[in-house]
């Protein structure tokens, strides 16, 4: 039987249309186009191996990430301090002005303030100018002057110390024990730091601890001091006597002389305390200052 051919049904197409990057919407481009591969077919945001990508939110992105860029550039240009440029002038113009204070205190130290203003992070600027300041008899700005620097440079011993010299110059003892401590914890076996722990025993009118603390330090403490820190442990007991607790005088230095024999003002004071004991004409040394009820005297700083 004849049968009739079945007709196929003709489909209607367009040819396929270009967007705007030249590709040809549901397609990907050839190699060699000259334009990267889609790595997407479909839709309408396409990211494009260049990095590019189709659309509005596309060229959003592109536009941030040009920003992104160029705002980077500006913050790199604008982190570096306007000073920064000033420190070479700065520097020399501190060198200068070291020199000329030798001679004109007033115009070296007037140049050193200028200088702070060119270089302000520099810590041997900040260092000089404390310096002149102490020099120039403003021991107040040259604290201040520390101070400022001891916040950047919390590791240097010797700055610290001197802050503590300068504070107990200045009649701050809170201030100088807290430098104090804050030295010792960095460089314990320093002379100078050592120094100054002992002093602000010494002003704080702890004698025997100031004298044991000699005594440990014997190698960083000259032997002055620690004759300093045994008169005065021998002095309060001779207040006591002096006062009239002659027995509890005896006995405290009995203790200290057993404890101490080689201390020599111990021997010598129980020695005279026991003279006076049995005879009422023998001489009692006069009263002498102490640190805690008196200004001490500054000591050798500062120094660098």
């Amino acid at each position: 039987m004849f049968r009739r051919p079945v007709r196929a049904a003709l489909v209607k197409s367009r040819p396929p249309r270009i967007d705007r990057a030249g590709a040809k919407k549901g397609g990907s481009l050839g190699a060699g186009s000259g334009i990267g591969r889609s790595r997407e077919g479909h839709g309408k945001r396409r990211h494009w191996d260049d990095g590019t990508v189709e659309g509005k939110e596309g060229r959003t992105m592109k536009a941030r990430i040009i920003y992104g860029k160029a705002a980077a550039s500006l913050l790199l240009f604008v982190a570096r301090p306007a000073w920064a440029d000033n420190c070479p002038l700065g520097k020399e113009l501190a060198a200068r002005s070291m020199e000329t204070f030798k001679t004109d205190q007033g115009k070296g130290l007037a140049g050193l303030i200028q200088t702070q203003k060119y270089c302000p992070e520099d810590p041997g600027i900040a260092y000089n100018l404390g310096l002149a300041y102490y020099r120039y008899k403003r021991p107040d700005l040259a604290y201040d002057t520390w101070k400022g620097l001891a916040e950047k440079q919390k590791n240097d011993h010797k700055l610290l110390a001197n802050l503590g010299w300068l504070a107990l110059e200045l009649d701050r003892l809170s201030d100088a024990a807290s430098w104090a401590e804050k030295a010792y914890k960095i460089k314990s076996d320093d002379a100078n730091v050592a120094g100054l722990s002992l002093e602000v025993l010494f002003r704080q009118g702890k004698y025997e601890k100031a004298l044991s603390f000699a005594r440990n330090h014997s190698g960083d403490i000259p032997k002055e001091k620690l004759s300093r820190a045994a008169e005065y442990v021998a002095e309060e007991e001779w207040n006591v006597f002096r006062a009239g607790r002659r027995e509890q005088a005896v006995q405290d230095m009995m203790k200290l002389a057993s404890e101490c024999p080689d201390v020599a003002e111990f021997q010598q004071a129980k020695d005279k305390m026991f003279a006076a004991m049995l005879d009422a004409s023998a001489d009692i040394p006069l009263p002498k200052p102490l640190p805690d009820r008196s200004q001490a005297a500054a000591s050798e700083w500062p120094t660098r």
